[in-house]
């Protein structure tokens, strides 16, 4: 029931931190929407997971939905692509292209998903492929006294470096889905 909490709390915010930098001190409804999680998440007695499978139903239920709907969103442009590269003649080189375009639709959806999952409080630590990436520290934007345009630009700064850390998670499991036979 936590993660169905935290998913309709991200969703909620890709609606008020649009409004909010538009309409800028006048309806602060980003604030109010984590004023209303936190009444909600005290009220309703949720408390963090303490269990692995207590962990694993809460993510699966956080991630599932953003990442289904980004994965749906990009497949007609994956057909197409798979579509012209299945014409390519060399079987090496539409082998790679077929790869390179798994690892691309991957990023693009795990990217989409943490954009939208990622939330105060979270942290994300990127993968540095071996140290073969330079991988700085991931740096997040303080919230905390900040309200109406001011807080969703941050909070929007935090989901896009939230979404770029996603991305290179999931060029990963790209990475990882076509190494494993």
């Amino acid at each position: 029931m936590n993660g169905l909490l935290e998913a309709g709390y991200s969703f909620g915010q890709m609606l008020t931190i649009p409004i909010d930098l538009a309409a800028g001190e006048k309806w602060n409804l980003t604030q109010k929407l984590d004023k209303l999680y936190d009444k909600m998440y005290e009220g309703g007695g949720f408390r963090d997971p303490n269990t692995m499978s207590e962990q694993v139903t809460k993510t699966l239920t956080e991630y599932g939905v953003p990442f289904g709907l980004a994965s749906k969103l990009l497949r007609p442009l994956n057909v197409v692509l798979k579509s012209k590269l299945s014409k390519i003649q060399n079987r090496g080189a539409r082998y790679v292209s077929k790869g390179i375009t798994s690892v691309g639709m991957n990023a693009a959806s795990f990217g989409a998903a943490e954009f939208v999952v990622g939330n105060r409080g979270d942290t994300i630590d990127p993968p540095d492929f071996f140290g073969l990436i330079d991988n700085p520290e991931v740096k997040y934007e303080g919230e905390e006294g900040k309200s109406g345009r001011d807080l969703a630009m941050a909070r929007l700064k935090n989901k896009i470096r939230f979404g770029y850390a996603g991305t290179k998670i999931g060029a990963t499991w790209g990475l990882i889905g076509r190494a494993v036979p």
